[in-house]
């Protein structure tokens, strides 16, 4: 009767919240090991079907509560448990990401298939996520002295934050560098501007070392900053138009507190600070590479190829006590009149 009126038979057979754990985290595909806690057991005769694994653990028909176990997952594919007899449950888990930490020197030549996007590789992985994601295209950005391979990687507008954690690095130098052109900047705001790439703390801080972009008509430049105030950017004097290539290099010295952009060095020679900062609160610790979408009228169409993260650079920075006075310019040249004119885009004296 009671079957008859409520259309069911109560299921006494409840499952709790699930655990997913990596069984290794290689760069390969590994496996994880999937534990479901179950109470209301030994009330009826479960069948269990997992639809990727082996299951083990405590037999639900036998056993009050214990443990059900699905082992042999394969990273990146979800786990459905279907549970039938006394009554019927379905439990689908969320496969765990089993990612390892990139081991510095990083070399990141993107050899990707083209449309294949970036999260889903090994060395990547997402901080924030949204429908457009950080693509694989066909292709290389070429710079007199790197070695072109692999592909590169694209965006434009809003969507996807896309990391690679690498050695958290706490004291000497660091050096992010890549290259990067700007492909397309329509319905981009002229006035505003835009962090697209960002080396973060050990905790992903997206506070701590950020390379703006920002407009002028076609034209385009790049400034640095270790806040989120727009009033702390320090921006380089240099333009570029569109369709170029610029090798940009991120540089962060623990020692002294400095946080330089390097524009265009010359592999195997020199190169000289286009911005220089230091921050108000010295970083500590710095351990993820990201790639950020922000809006569709900040973030313009950009390609990105050949990223290295390294404790050293292909290039001997300029050591010139100028090098810390941000679009440094003095004039004329030859001096005439006894005059020498200096003029600079920071705003400190």
């Amino acid at each position: 009767v009671y079957t008859t009126w409520f259309g069911a038979t109560p299921c006494d057979l409840t499952l709790a919240a699930e655990t997913a754990t990596c069984d290794a985290t290689t760069f390969g595909l590994d496996g994880y090991t999937v534990t479901i806690p179950f109470t209301g057991g030994n009330t009826a005769a479960y069948t269990l079907n997992a639809s990727s694994g082996t299951i083990s653990g405590d037999n639900p028909s036998t056993t009050a509560a214990g443990n059900i176990i699905i082992t042999g997952a394969t990273e990146g594919t979800n786990v459905t448990l279907s549970v039938t007899g006394g009554c019927t449950l379905s439990r689908t888990v969320t496969a765990p990401e089993c990612k390892p930490v990139n081991t510095l020197p990083v070399s990141e030549p993107f050899n990707y298939t083209a449309g294949t996007t970036l999260n889903t590789s090994q060395m990547w992985t997402n901080t924030s996520t949204a429908t457009d994601e950080i693509t694989a295209v066909s292709g290389n950005l070429s710079y007199t002295g790197i070695t072109q391979t692999g592909n590169s990687v694209s965006f434009a507008g809003t969507g996807s934050d896309t990391r690679l954690p690498f050695t958290d690095t706490t004291s000497g130098e660091l050096y992010a560098s890549f290259l990067v052109s700007v492909t397309d900047v329509t319905g981009i705001s002229t006035t505003g501007s835009t962090y697209f790439a960002v080396l973060s703390n050990a905790a992903n801080s997206f506070t701590v070392a950020r390379i703006h972009i920002k407009t002028d008509g076609t034209l385009y430049q790049f400034g640095i900053s270790p806040t989120t105030v727009t009033a702390d950017i320090i921006w380089s004097a240099n333009t570029y138009a569109l369709g170029t290539t610029q090798y940009l290099v991120l540089k962060y010295d623990f020692t002294n507190n400095v946080l330089v952009l390097v524009e265009n060095p010359t592999i195997g020679g020199t190169g000289t600070a286009a911005a220089t900062v230091t921050p108000t609160a010295p970083i500590t610790s710095l351990a993820n590479f990201i790639l950020r979408q922000e809006t569709a009228t900040t973030t313009p169409a950009m390609t990105i190829d050949e990223l290295k993260i390294d404790t050293t650079p292909n290039f001997t920075l300029s050591s010139s006590s100028f090098d810390n006075i941000n679009g440094l310019t003095m004039y004329p040249n030859p001096v005439s009149g006894g005059t020498l004119n200096f003029s600079s885009t920071a705003n400190a004296a």
